[in-house]
């Protein structure tokens, strides 16, 4: 049974194999040859690419990578001043930080390079977090009295008339936020916060 034929990234001594070749035969015959010695599978179009990329090359090794001008722009001050924003709303997206920075800063930044830097921040995200009602401190205290005096009055609710609420909220709370797991005084909430009273539309059954 033949030897499958393997693709791989060229080294430095199948580029230059490759080069050498190329001065004594056809694109076919070195890709032929590459095949039967190397055992390695490249297409025509790979080899032209590769020929093709050599010529303003300078050495076989593969190029450096260079540093994208917009990891310059970030400077300290911008991250604090990110951090700042996060740290007060932690809903806070990476598109609408985008929006702020060229809001205030004037710098138009990509949004990947802003969610890594959130990252290196130390922020970490989460989804799916379950919502609960925010109840004033005045409130709190009203409903533990009602409670405390419908137990010690034995109220059996037999003269109530239940009524059955259904609304429509016409808001909606973000289902992304951020935190820092580091931090000891933000911590992972198990619920957040919503607005009692959001703008709804109220449906009532009586029975």
């Amino acid at each position: 049974m033949a030897a499958t034929k393997r693709s791989t990234r060229l080294t430095t001594r199948l580029k230059a194999k490759i080069l050498d070749l190329r001065k004594k035969m056809s694109i076919q015959k070195v890709k032929e040859t590459l095949e039967a010695e190397d055992n390695i599978n490249i297409s025509r179009q790979g080899l032209y690419a590769f020929l093709n990329a050599n010529r303003t090359r300078s050495s076989l090794g593969r190029k450096p990578r260079g540093v994208m001008p917009n990891h310059f722009k970030l400077k300290p001050v911008h991250l604090k001043v990110m951090d700042s924003w996060i740290n007060n709303n932690p809903e806070l997206t990476a598109s609408k930080i985008k929006f702020k920075l060229k809001e205030t800063f004037d710098l138009d930044i990509s949004i990947s390079l802003i969610s890594l830097r959130r990252r290196h921040l130390g922020w970490t995200a989460r989804t799916s977090a379950r919502a609960c009602q925010l109840i004033s401190h005045k409130n709190k205290k009203v409903r533990m009295q009602w409670c405390l005096d419908a137990l010690q009055s034995r109220d059996d609710f037999k003269d109530v008339i239940f009524v059955d609420e259904s609304s429509v909220e016409m808001t909606s709370n973000g289902r992304l936020f951020f935190y820092k797991p580091s931090s000891d005084i933000q911590k992972k909430c198990d619920r957040k916060p919503k607005p009692k009273h959001a703008y709804k539309v109220p449906l009532h059954d009586i029975f």
